[in-house]
């Protein structure tokens, strides 16, 4: 037995099948490595049967699919001019840009630090135009207002053919592979304020280093327009215990997570939202010059997301108190670690990779503010996407389901909040929003008189950020369904939707051998029988059931049902099926 598709194995076989007898083959796929995409596969058979020899079946289709992409709450925003999808996503694997004695790409540091840049170009361009098609494609004209990136050639500064120029005259200023591979931390400092000062922006903004920085401080400077760049640091577990720095590597941050300590990165190196590692096994590098694109699926703001953890095991020698946990620490490129001696703290002997554990620890941060920012509110809503069921005449209200944030630096104004459906509604919210401000807003749902279904939609909240007035989200969908239960009014025997006198006579009826009560219903552990007719709280319908009829009529107590199968009405438990938020106040 044999499959084309060497990821595709067959195991099992007899080896010998009696007349009418059979034989099953197991079939393992493994997926690593493999794109996404569909693949089909033939099994062939080879065996003695004169008739068929070789036997090419069955077919097997294998459709491969992206793997499940865990979104930030918070985003760097998207700017027209140009980081559509936020913050950029370069790639270090081109240019040139590798250590001339490792031979390894070593520009991680000049790469970062052009993300940031770039996005705060965008950010702060006052008259956006958006670039597209790139030069020489019918490209508009080169349009810069905000001078903190400048063309270098005769596109626009946010040209495609703009990304290898840009880098290459900003790593020389980071010293990049200088006295050691890569980047020295300070040096990058420096390579920042050297551009400053190259495009006559001096003092226009502040950067500063953070030894050891611990997630609330990295959360609460990207949320307040702060750009981050992490130093991870890759440490092996040696047999001893000790704790040894093999190398660096910077990453840019692109958004975070509100209440659970996870980060979304821009890496030059690893689009691990594609699949990556290996790395480039994607797409080619020049793929993210287009700040259109970043790590996967293209053409959404899906940074990669790794989660933050303090660090389980002292590490000495490190300033590190937080590590990134399942960040790629394991693909080696001809048996050496692939950030070896790159980016160290600080100039030293190199030390070799021993093939022990490594921690992804987050050394350092190099956080970039503007020095005089401008107030303007910037709004960012979530949930991406909010899930309910419910019955249809149900009203239904649900606690803390929109979370409104200021992340911009000016007070931020909400002034609407609206859905797609009349009977979506939300409660009251704040409408002043302090930078850093966020507020949750309760929603109602009224289903009465809908029909079963799903039912989609979107909220629209208004506020005054220039950028976005109308934030189009959270999407919602919620499934109206038919109540589960016995849907009666207790006492109508003769189903008529009321009790009265006449359920009476009809019930007397039905025990002299009249009709039965025309409404039954499954009540377990009872069976199926006329649950109506139960008023004294039996779960059985008898003669006393009569009675107790009579004497309700005559001023006696009123009539009970069964608590085995009560009517639907007094059913509760609508409840949301996902809550994609916490409540922040």
């Amino acid at each position: 037995m044999v499959s084309p598709l060497t990821w595709v194995t067959l195991a099992g076989g007899l080896g010998f099948i009696p007349p009418g007898g059979q034989d099953l083959i197991n079939v393992t796929v493994n997926t690593n490595g493999v794109s996404v995409g569909t693949y089909t596969d033939i099994i062939t058979i080879n065996s003695d049967d004169p008739d068929t020899p070789i036997l090419n079946k069955p077919k097997i289709v294998i459709n491969v699919i992206p793997a499940e992409i865990l979104p930030c709450d918070f985003y760097k925003a998207p700017y027209p001019d140009y980081a559509p999808n936020g913050m950029p996503d370069f790639d270090q694997k081109q240019g040139g840009w590798w250590n001339p004695g490792s031979g390894n790409f070593s520009w991680c540091g000049p790469v970062a630090l052009a993300n940031c840049i770039w996005w705060f170009d965008s950010k702060f361009e006052p008259n956006p135009v958006d670039p597209r098609p790139f030069f020489p494609g019918g490209n508009p004209p080169p349009n810069d207002n905000d001078g903190l990136l400048h063309s270098f050639g005769i596109w626009d500064d946010h040209d495609t053919n703009n990304v290898v120029p840009f880098i290459s005259t900003l790593g020389p200023m980071c010293a990049v592979d200088g006295p050691t591979p890569g980047t020295l931390l300070p040096n990058m400092q420096m390579g920042f304020n050297s551009w400053l000062t190259s495009v006559g922006m001096s003092g226009a903004y502040t950067s500063m280093i953070v030894m050891g920085p611990g997630y609330p401080q990295l959360r609460d400077s990207i949320f307040s327009s702060q750009d981050v760049i992490l130093l991870l640091g890759f440490y092996e577990t040696t047999q001893d215990q000790q704790c040894v720095r093999l190398g660096g590597h910077y990453v840019t941050s692109a958004g975070a997570c509100t209440q659970e300590p996870a980060i979304c990165i821009s890496d030059p190196f690893f689009d691990y939202n594609e699949g990556e590692p290996p790395p480039g096994t994607i797409h080619g590098s020049t793929i993210h010059n287009d700040a259109f694109f970043v790590s996967g699926p293209h053409g959404s703001i899906n940074h990669d997301r790794y989660q933050m953890m303090p660090i389980p095991l002292p590490c000495p020698g490190t300033p590190a108190t937080w590590m990134l946990n399942g960040y790629p620490n394991r693909w080696t490129q001809d048996g050496i670690f692939t950030f070896l001696n790159e980016n160290p703290i600080q100039p030293g002997p190199p030390v070799a990779y021993q093939g022990g554990p490594i921690m992804v620890l987050i050394d350092a941060a190099l956080i970039i503010c503007p020095a005089q920012q401008q107030l303007i509110p910037d709004i960012n809503v979530v949930p991406e996407t909010l899930l309910y069921s419910l019955n249809y005449n149900v009203i239904a209200g649900y606690a803390d389901q929109i979370i409104i944030k200021n992340v911009g630096t000016g007070p931020l104004h909400p002034t609407s909040i609206t859905s797609d459906h009349s009977w979506v509604t939300v409660g009251s919210f704040l409408t002043t929003l302090a930078p850093g401000q966020a507020d949750s807003v309760d929603i109602t749902l009224n289903t009465t008189g809908l029909a079963v279904g799903i039912y989609t939609g979107h909220f629209h909240v208004a506020s005054d950020d220039p950028d976005t007035p109308v934030m189009n989200k959270p999407f919602y969908s919620i499934e109206v369904t038919a109540p589960q239960g016995c849907d009666y009014v207790v006492g109508d025997a003769n189903n008529s939707n009321t009790f009265t006198g006449l359920d009476v006579t009809y019930s007397v009826r039905y025990f002299k051998g009249g009709p039965h009560p025309p409404y039954s219903c499954a009540c377990p552990p009872h069976g199926t029988w006329y649950v109506a007719g139960d008023v004294n709280g039996s779960c059985s319908f008898t003669g006393l059931d009569v009675t107790y009829m009579v004497r309700y009529f005559k001023g006696g107590p009123g009539p009970i049902p069964c608590p085995d199968c009560p009517p639907i009405d007094r059913l509760l438990g609508n409840q949301p099926l996902e809550r994609k938020v916490e409540n922040i106040r």
